[in-house]
């Protein structure tokens, strides 16, 4: 499954042809001038930089954008608490409003992973109130959550976590 326009040599990850509902495109971060397909790989700070600052932190995502990143994977959970897992929780939790203003005022898009289900409506109000439906996708190994997610903002890119990749999606 493969992009309009994307070739299996391209560096864009089968994974992003998913785009909009109902559509075979790619959702704008992921082409350049034109709407043309990127050739290069999308950067990502998976948790901001954690080389550079603690991970799922306001520092990690800016040293993220500081070092060119096109995105900002961060993962989000109840209470709309930016963490992996509660073996993360911080006694000053970044809040999920506060990672989107970085996002927002770097000009970065985001890769919202959600790590608890119920709170896809909420994720979607978040980012709409932020205006970055168009630079941003959540990603969810629950295809339910992928669903309500839909629900509750059709134009919003949604893409299937698989771990450990067990339907060999990467290749």
């Amino acid at each position: 499954c493969l992009a309009a326009g994307a070739t299996r040599g391209s560096l864009v990850p089968p994974y992003f042809a998913v785009g909009m509902p109902g559509k075979r495109t790619l959702p704008p971060l992921l082409t350049g001038p034109g709407g043309h397909v990127l050739r290069r790989p999308l950067v990502i700070g998976h948790r901001g930089a954690p080389v550079h600052a603690p991970e799922n932190t306001i520092a990690s995502f800016e040293a993220a954008a500081d070092a060119g990143a096109d995105a900002i994977e961060l993962d989000v959970g109840a209470g709309l608490v930016v963490a992996h897992g509660r073996h993360e929780l911080q006694v000053d939790p970044v809040l999920l409003d506060d990672a989107l203003e970085v996002v927002r005022s770097r000009g970065v898009a985001v890769l919202v992973d959600l790590k608890q289900a119920g709170i896809e409506a909420a994720v979607a109000a978040a980012l709409r109130a932020h205006g970055l439906i168009g630079r941003s996708f959540v990603s969810s190994t629950s295809a339910r959550a992928l669903r309500r997610l839909a629900a509750a903002e059709p134009a919003l890119t949604r893409s299937v976590s698989y771990p450990g990749d067990r339907y060999r999606v990467a290749r």
